[in-house]
């Protein structure tokens, strides 16, 4: 499962779990996460779970900006939506918050999975 981890500096401040399907970001009460400051939207921005195969629990998650005032970043650049990956940093007015997906395929472990001439003998070099 993925989760948000609010931090505070290098100090992790609260685990918030992606449990469900849309999770809100905002200063206003009837978001999931609230956020306490006046530089931050009613209405900031929020993490989407895109199922791709339900019987392999495979999901994607994409961060999407809901027309902030002053934006949201990923990493440092300022997105409208971006898909997350596992150790990326969001960043909201003051407030940052990494997502860490455990589940996430490491993609330079599968780039170096190589067939062999033998069906179904995979290797790595």
């Amino acid at each position: 499962m993925a989760m948000l981890i609010q931090l505070d500096g290098e100090v992790a401040v609260r685990k918030i779990p992606v449990e469900k399907d849309t999770v809100l970001i905002g200063r206003n009460l009837d978001n999931d996460i609230t956020i306490d400051d006046s530089a931050v939207s009613s209405h900031h921005a929020r993490v989407v779970t895109r199922v791709l195969d339900e019987a392999r629990d495979i999901r994607t998650y994409h961060l999407e900006d809901l027309d902030s005032t002053n934006g949201t970043f990923l990493n440092d650049k300022q997105v409208r939506q971006q898909q997350l990956h596992n150790d990326d940093i969001i960043s909201i007015a003051f407030h940052e918050f990494k997502f860490v997906d455990e589940n996430e395929p490491d993609e330079e472990q599968t780039k170096k999975i190589h067939k062999s001439w033998i069906p179904g003998i995979f290797y790595t070099k």
